[in-house]
């Protein structure tokens, strides 16, 4: 359910590209400037590691008997005709989300690997969770420098995208409800690790340090501050124990998986 839910997510690329890059271009045209590194980010590293994602999970998932069925072929189509359901009204809540998104779906790939064999496993947790780090760290290092130059409208977009977050797929994914809720209960991607990945973006901005600068903040920014902080500070009940571990269907322990990557790896001279 995840893999294929996780799929999906990356199927919809085009959208994103769209707007996000629209997004950017856009606001550089007001303001009479070039971006040409961010063309090169959106169009040359970013969309074409993303695509490589869903290539990559697509065939593996076929190979596995994941994501050749009517059903899959239909979740496809359904969140591809119905595009990226996030409103994004301006560039640095583009930057706010991205930075939050790339995070949980690294978290997210990285879990879901852990039940898979030696090849599932270096696929998503490695590979893939690799390209989500990194992504999330340009991410929120333009959304850090975006917060030097504009605290107040960057804080006050923290707030409205952070304060209830959530991951794309809500409009286009069939039955994306149900399938959400068995991923979390899974413990691959619950509510706790969707709040730890915002309070982790909300950190590397400084908005939880002992003294937070408000330098630059209207009354409403600071408000919107102080509202961050409460919901951040707590610290949620966290899940107990981790998912179970499945091979083809059979239920196995962690220990048992990772002697099967590991005699796996040697046998084909693979690095894990």
């Amino acid at each position: 359910r995840a893999y294929k839910l996780h799929l999906l997510t990356e199927d919809n690329l085009p959208a994103y590209v769209t707007t996000s890059y629209g997004d950017s271009k856009a606001l550089a045209r007001t303001l009479g400037i070039e971006i040409p590194a961010t063309e090169e980010w959106t169009r040359g590293i970013w969309t074409a590691e993303e695509d490589n994602h869903k290539l990559s999970m697509n065939e593996y998932g076929k190979i596995m008997s994941i994501t050749n069925s009517r059903e899959h072929a239909a979740g496809r189509t359904s969140q591809l005709r119905a595009g990226m359901e996030v409103q994004l009204d301006h560039v640095i809540q583009l930057f706010t989300y991205v930075a939050w998104q790339e995070l949980s779906t690294n978290i997210a790939h990285k879990n879901d690997g852990e039940l898979f064999g030696p090849i599932g496993h270096e696929l998503l947790s490695n590979q893939i969770a690799a390209d989500e780090a990194r992504h999330h760290w340009v991410y929120v290092s333009v959304l850090k420098e975006l917060a030097k130059q504009f605290p107040d409208d960057t804080v006050r977009t923290a707030h409205a995208v952070l304060a209830t977050p959530f991951m794309p797929g809500t409009k286009g994914i069939p039955n994306y409800a149900r399938e959400a809720m068995k991923i979390h209960k899974s413990n691959i991607f619950s509510t706790e690790h969707a709040f730890q990945a915002a309070k982790t973006v909300i950190q590397k901005l400084g908005y939880l340090s002992d003294s937070p600068n408000t330098d630059g903040m209207s009354g409403e920014g600071v408000a919107a501050l102080e509202q961050l902080r409460a919901i951040y500070t707590e610290v949620p009940v966290p899940r107990r124990g981790k998912p179970a571990a499945f091979v083809l269907g059979q239920t196995i322990t962690a220990k048992e998986l990772g002697i099967q990557r590991k005699d796996y790896a040697a046998s084909v001279g693979m690095t894990l």
